[in-house]
């Protein structure tokens, strides 16, 4: 009885790439200029409607008498602000696709680049860590009207409000371009199985295509 022992050590991992060409850089390019211009509509829109909420709260301060209301008022329209500053000063970063090479390849090289950056962007708006950061905000403008000035119910309704509208401003920022620069089946995955059988003891090299 023969006895056969293959070991076959290979570990690969190998992740295709699109080659260039006119037709993938059309799509490209239209991905990132759409994409642009969804999160520039973004920005746009919510940072008027932010400013329209620190207008609004901010207004009637000068015609209060009772210092309380005044009071909340100028926190609430304080804590608008905070979104006028993170929508229209400080938006995803996603470029537009002004300024590319005449060259189709080089061109496409520098929208996937320009793609990657903006997914990054997008990505990093919509991160935990950001949710987290709006619950920090409207909490410590929050604890201010609470513990600060006992005003209760001012606290309560401010910190609903403020989290109702920042937990919708970050569910709406596009997210488009990320994973847009993946390419459907061109990943290949090879793994290594046990191969055992009454005259062999070896291994098996399986592919994922």
């Amino acid at each position: 009885m023969t006895r056969v022992l293959a070991v076959l050590l290979i570990f690969a991992s190998v992740n295709g790439q699109a080659e260039c060409s006119e037709q993938r850089l059309l799509a490209l390019k239209t991905k990132l200029q759409s994409e642009h211009d969804r999160t520039h509509t973004w920005s746009i829109g919510w940072g008027i409607a932010y400013t329209g909420l620190t207008m609004a709260q901010i207004i009637p301060v000068a015609f209060l008498t009772e210092q309380g209301d005044r009071v909340d008022l100028s926190l609430g329209a304080l804590s608008a602000l905070v979104g006028v500053v993170l929508t229209l000063a400080l938006p995803p970063d996603v470029p537009d696709t002004s300024g590319l090479p005449e060259e189709t390849c080089a061109a496409q090289a520098e929208v996937e680049r320009r793609i990657a950056h903006g997914a990054a962007e997008q990505a990093s708006g919509t991160s935990w860590l950001m949710h987290l950061g709006g619950v920090a905000i409207n909490l410590a403008f929050s604890a201010v009207l609470a513990f600060g000035l006992k005003h209760y119910v001012s606290a309560v309704v401010n910190f609903v409000v403020g989290e109702a509208i920042t937990e919708a401003t970050f569910l709406t920022q596009p997210t488009g371009l990320v994973g847009a620069l993946e390419v459907p089946g061109t990943d290949v995955h090879v793994s290594l199985l046990p191969a055992v059988s009454q005259n062999s003891l070896g291994v098996r090299l399986v592919g994922a295509f």
